[in-house]
């Protein structure tokens, strides 16, 4: 039996409680269970970004304001920035940041430091 489901709050009670104005009130509370699960799947987005349909990821990368972020890229490279917005903001401005740039929206590109090519910064 799973949250929700019908009678599943009457059968948790101890049988001595297991009376006719308890199986109702059980009733009531395992419908008011299922309408909140549903919404609760419906608001579930940010734990869940691989359900979320890509018609919605500009409004989400908006909202987190995503660096590097197109709607013009496909959809696996718009939910890959979008999942990894809150570490590139962690990391920006470090070298590792400049690599998940490069390999995921440059992919052929490689990040070469200045102090290493004997290039002027």
């Amino acid at each position: 039996m799973k949250l929700g489901e019908q009678g599943v709050t009457y059968l948790s009670f101890p049988p001595n409680f297991q009376t006719a104005e308890n199986k109702a009130m059980g009733y009531v509370v395992d419908r008011q269970m299922k309408k909140l699960l549903a919404m609760v799947r419906k608001i579930s987005v940010w734990s869940d970004l691989d359900k979320v349909e890509p018609r919605y990821f500009d409004f989400l990368a908006a909202s987190l304001r995503a660096p590097y972020y197109s709607s013009e890229y496909d959809d696996d490279i718009r939910l890959g920035i979008l999942k990894r917005t809150l570490q590139t903001y962690m990391f920006s401005g470090t070298v590792l940041a400049e690599e998940e740039l490069l390999k995921n929206i440059f992919a052929d590109a490689e990040f070469i430091p200045w102090y290493q090519y004997g290039g002027k910064p």
